[in-house]
Order: structure tokens, then sequence, then C-alpha cells
């Protein structure tokens, strides 16, 4: 009866331990090698994670029960975990066809929890695990959508399909009115973690298998629920009504017709050649905001190759749309973003990340309605201040005259993640097997889900675009194309197209 309790009680708590731990998952000062992406200056952040698990306080729940045969029910009060320390993390994808597989195996593992309990009287759990290891087998299903079936999406239920473990006690005691804690105390400290030592590895692996598939299921289809609106097409957006007529026809326009030729027959001179479209540093712009999390991009750079056998860029002009394709070699977006965990009363874990996606080819459309009579009238079109006169009282609503009608990118097989630290290495390379599993059998729904989530996003580009045009000065081209802040950098493709293509006249 001694050993079965052990088991279980031991079982419960590594089981509690383990899910809160995997729940509960300051400014940096980056400076730069002269000319290059790669920061020279982060021992602030270096090898952060270890020593922030180590000081991290897990708190357990409480209002949980187990039974243990003979002995009555336990009441799990709540409690606490700390200085959780991890060796290593060793990924390897196992995956089949739609059936995403990964092995992870955790080794090096201790940790410290206190575990307030009742039975029949308080009961305090002390214990310490040191130089554990987990291996464990994930496998994440397939969704298939009735209204889009050449799309699978990976959002169908989750199985832990194996499972080891070897967790070593080197520490236990009980304490309390409970008669447990008299019955326990009768035992010597080296006998009750023999005794529990050998029963916990089975009912925490079948309790983890529980967990994740009630709890990582539960996870996959809030993001289903997210992510198959995306599926659906964007709707294209209706051309308003001209109340000044005639408005440009891009399409006929000279200058965009001189334009999309010099570009067709110059842009080889770039074949093979690496062309550092935007390198942007100290960009500071926060991307994302929780209570627990903030994400913030500090450099971006862009970078693609020429081709040697297309154009590779093209100028489109029809009727009252600008718009803009890029198919280059290489095509590939890095940023450097700076990772912040928010836990309440702990310390700030702060990493950083450097990220590099990989482009087939991205496209913008515009909407310009231009009066074709105050173009013809100005000599200074390249200026937005003079752009935005004549859009004056050609639409009833006036920033229905400019407007972002398209955005679309596809991304190739390349999505890399790299962070700075040995286990933060160990994580980036978990993270990647994922992202890689994913682009490799589901590239085309990735697509399809990011170019929906920009086909929705038109109307909060278009506001911050109309920003930044409202407060240029008029007729003055110097703040767009001289005192880039991010607002200005944030869309400079858009901005680029309209000015370059009404400044070619």
């Amino acid at each position: 009866m001694m050993v079965l309790f052990g088991a279980r009680l031991a079982g419960a708590i590594c089981l509690l331990l383990a899910g809160e731990a995997f729940a509960a998952a300051g400014s940096v000062d980056v400076e730069y090698v002269d000319g290059g992406f790669e920061p020279v200056r982060l021992r602030s952040v270096r090898d952060a994670l270890r020593p922030w698990l180590e000081r991290l306080v897990i708190p357990l729940p409480g209002n949980s029960h187990f039974d243990v045969p003979g002995m009555g029910s336990i009441e799990l009060r709540g409690g606490h975990c700390r200085s959780l320390d991890v060796g290593r993390v060793a990924t390897a994808d196992n995956t089949s066809g739609l059936v995403l597989g990964y092995n992870v195996a955790l080794s090096g593992v201790g940790i410290q929890c206190h575990v307030d309990a009742f039975s029949n009287g308080s009961l305090a759990i002390n214990v310490t695990l040191a130089d554990s290891t987990v291996n464990a087998t994930l496998a994440v299903h397939p969704y298939v959508s009735e209204a889009y079936p050449s799309l699978p999406m990976p959002f169908g239920h989750l199985n832990l399909t194996s499972c080891t473990a070897d967790l070593a006690i080197t520490d236990i005691g009980f304490s309390g009115e409970s008669p447990l804690a008299l019955l326990v105390g009768g035992f010597s400290k080296s006998a009750l973690i023999g005794l529990m030592g050998g029963f916990i590895n089975e009912p925490v692996c079948n309790g983890a298998k529980e967990m994740v598939q009630t709890r990582g299921s539960t996870a996959l289809r809030i993001g289903l629920y997210i992510a198959e609106p995306l599926l659906e097409p964007v709707e294209a957006l209706p051309v308003p009504a001209e109340l000044v007529k005639p408005v440009v026809d891009w399409g006929t326009y000279p200058p965009v017709i001189v334009l999309r030729e010099l570009v067709h027959e110059r842009f080889s001179l770039w074949a093979n050649k690496t062309l550092e479209i935007l390198n942007v540093r100290y960009f500071n712009r926060t991307v994302m905001h929780t209570q627990n999390v903030t994400l913030e991009l500090r450099h971006v750079q862009v970078e693609a190759a020429g081709a040697s056998d297309r154009p590779g860029l093209s100028i489109r002009g029809e009727d009252v749309s600008l718009g803009l394709d890029a198919d280059l070699p290489r095509l590939n977006v890095s940023g450097l973003l700076v990772l912040k965990v928010h836990v309440p009363n702990q310390p700030v874990l702060t990493e950083v990340i450097k990220l590099k996606i990989g482009l087939h080819n991205l496209s913008l459309a515009t909407r310009v309605m231009v009066s074709e009579a105050k173009l013809d009238a100005t000599d200074q079109a390249i200026q937005p201040g003079c752009l935005l006169q004549c859009t004056e009282g050609v639409t009833q609503d006036p920033r229905d005259a400019i407007a972002v009608t398209d955005m679309g990118v596809d991304l190739r097989n390349l999505l890399q993640i790299e962070s700075y630290g040995e286990l933060e290495g160990q994580v980036a390379h978990l993270a990647n097997v994922i992202v890689q599993s994913v682009f490799d059998n589901y590239l085309p729904t990735v697509n399809r889900l990011i170019n929906g989530q920009l086909g929705r996003a038109r109307p909060m580009v278009d506001g911050l675009l109309w920003q930044k045009l409202q407060a240029l000065p008029e007729c003055s081209k110097a703040d767009l194309l001289f005192g880039m802040d991010e607002a200005a950098i944030n869309f400079l493709p858009v901005v680029s197209v309209i000015v370059l293509l009404l400044g070619a006249g």
C-alpha cells in the first residue's frame, strides 16, 4: 500500500510540475559590426534562458484531487517550484506525410518543488529532482476543410505517441498534521526515495499523455478557429465613383509605359548580383505586445539576387491601378528581434532572435485616382504633397483616391531562427525543426493563410499610409525621401511605387 501511495503521490507532483512549467513559459543595447548584420554587444542577453529558469518561481494550481486506494483522497491546494534546470534539449523530425512528428528529449533536468496538500489534515511535500531525463514523441494530425480540401492544415488532433522518463529524486520530505505525514515519517529518507523513485516514471508519462492530448488538442482547435477563415479568398475592393473626369489611366500613361519598358530592358544589368534593397538598423518598432510577451523589431534587411533569365521586376499600370511585382532569386527578409517575457513578480526574460524568411515573389497594387487635368497642370508630381492635390475632389471620400488594393507574398521553403546562447540555440533548433516540417508539407496552405491575413490588413495599411501622406508638407518630398521614419519605412514599397511612377513624367 505504501508503495502504491508513493508512486501515485510522486506521479501527481511531477505531472503537476510539468504542466505548469510548460504553461509558464529592460531594454537591450545592440551594436553592430560595421557593414554587417551580426550584433556584437549581446552579453546582457547571451545565455539568459538558463539563469532565468533557475530564478523562475512556478506557481502550482490548487483545487485538484487524486485518490490513493486505502488512504483516501488527497487535495492539492497549491505550492510552487523553483530552480528549474534543463541540461539539454535534443530534437528529431519524425514527420510522415501530413502527420507531423517530433521527438523531444530533455536531459539533465532538475527542479525543487513545494506542494501544499490536505488529507484529513494539512500535508506539505518537498521534493527535489536532479539529472533526470524525459523522452517524448508527438504527432500532429492534419485537418482537411470541406470547403478547401486541397489546403490541409496541421490543426487536427495531437497525440503523445511515446514517452519514457527517468526521474531521479534526490530529496523528499513530508510534514503536517495529516496521518499520511505520520505514516511516511516512519520510513528513512533513502528508503522513501527508493520506494517512490521506482514507480513514478510510468504514472508521469501516462498523465503527460492525457494532458497533451486534451490541452494540446484544445490549443489546435483554437488555432483552427482563427486560421480557417483566412483560407477564404479576399474580396476585391470596389472602385469608387469618379466625381471628376477624366482620371489618369495608368495603362496608357506615357511615363508608366516608358518606365515599364526600361525596367524590362535594363534590370538584367543586375543579373546574379546581390541587391541590398533595404537595410535599416535601430528600427525599434514593437510588433507585438501582450500582458506577458513583448516582441520588438530592431533591424530589418532585405536582399535579393538579380535574375539571369528574366527581368525579375515588373511595373503594372491598368486603369486606376499601379502595381509592382518582384520575382527575384534569393529574396530574403532578415530581422533582429528582441523577445521579452514578463511573468508577474518574476524577472524579465530578454532574448535576441535572428529571423530569416525566404520569399519567392511579392506583389503590391495601389489604386491611385488622379485628376488628369491637375496632373497635366503641375510639373512637381514627384512630390507627395502635389500628388495629394491631384487627388482632391476625385472621390466622395478623399481616402478612396489612394488605397492599397492588393498585397501578396509567396514564401519559399526557408524560415530560419537563430538565438544567442547554448540552451537558446537548442530551443531555436526545436523551432526550426517544427517550422521546416510545416513548410515541407503545408507550404501552399501557409501561403494562403498569410495572404488571407494580408488581404484583411488592407484597411490598417491604408490608415497608416494616409497618416504619413497627410503629415507631409504641401509639395515637399524631403520628409518622405530623406527623413524616413518608421512609418515611411514600413510602407516604403507602396509609397515608392506611387511616387516613382508619377514622378517619371
